[in-house]
């Protein structure tokens, strides 16, 4: 999420730039996405969760498990036939996303000029993160539709919701909080943070924070946390807490909830 942060410089990469023009990159990639999904469920794709191998299918996209390649890539073969090659080895969540992350460069017309390699930027352009942070809303978008996750929280949003609709759409907890953030008109924000050190009573320093549009709850990134807040109960993939914290944010008060 480092590199949202760039999302306010001008758009550079010659991809992006013959998507859109001169207009919004981000609006004109998300509706691209959303133009596809809208048809791929006219056509009977059924969801959540939101096959991406039906969708390659779909868009007439060859899928093939490659173990020698370390995440995956779009590769255009003779005779204009598409192609995403993946590693079957990875994480079954990180497998979807990235084949839908694949997905998301075919929505941009000079696609089929070069192979795209998903993770290996540093032999690209300096640029190349643009194009990739626009694919990853493409996925998002796939994996997770705003229609029905928006239909999903027309009351309030709740932890015990947030979990049970993160198993139902076989993502990670972390790209489905992050997209709830997203979508969401309820005042919520979500943060990630880690412990500094590897002692059980080191600190902990906040990666991010991304808050809803409604949410006043904005954390700097470095945050410092001490570690008797409740993060610390927090210590698997899946556990839940929930507790009035106010020692996040000394003079803030705030439900927290991990």
């Amino acid at each position: 999420m480092a590199e949202a942060g760039r999302e306010d410089r001008s758009w550079t990469n010659p991809s992006v730039r013959a998507l859109t023009g001169d207009g919004d990159p981000i609006t004109r990639v998300t509706e691209k996405a959303k133009s596809l999904v809208f048809r791929a469920v006219q056509d009977r794709w059924q969801g959540p969760p939101f096959d991406p191998f039906w969708l390659a299918q779909y868009c007439g996209i060859s899928v093939v498990p490659r173990d020698d390649i370390p995440d995956a890539r779009l590769v255009t073969q003779p005779k204009g036939k598409t192609v995403i090659e993946y590693n079957p080895n990875q994480p079954h969540a990180r497998v979807r996303f990235s084949l839908a992350h694949e997905i998301g460069h075919t929505l941009f017309p000079d696609y089929p000029e070069t192979t795209r390699n998903r993770t290996q930027l540093v032999q690209g352009r300096a640029d190349d993160w643009q194009l990739e942070l626009l694919c990853n809303l493409a996925a998002a978008e796939i994996l997770m539709p705003s229609g029905p996750i928006l239909g999903e929280f027309a009351g309030e949003v709740t932890l015990e919701k947030l979990m049970s609709l993160w198993k139902e759409y076989d993502v990670s907890p972390e790209a489905f909080l992050i997209r709830t953030a997203g979508v969401t008109n309820q005042p919520v924000s979500i943060f990630a943070a880690a412990r500094s050190g590897d002692q059980a009573k080191s600190v902990y320093r906040l990666d991010y924070c991304i808050p809803a549009g409604s949410s006043s709850i904005k954390m700097p990134h470095g945050l410092l946390i001490q570690n008797d807040a409740v993060l610390k109960e927090c210590t698997a993939i899946g556990f839940t807490t929930k507790v009035f914290e106010q020692s996040i944010l000394g003079n803030y008060t705030r439900r927290n909830r991990c």
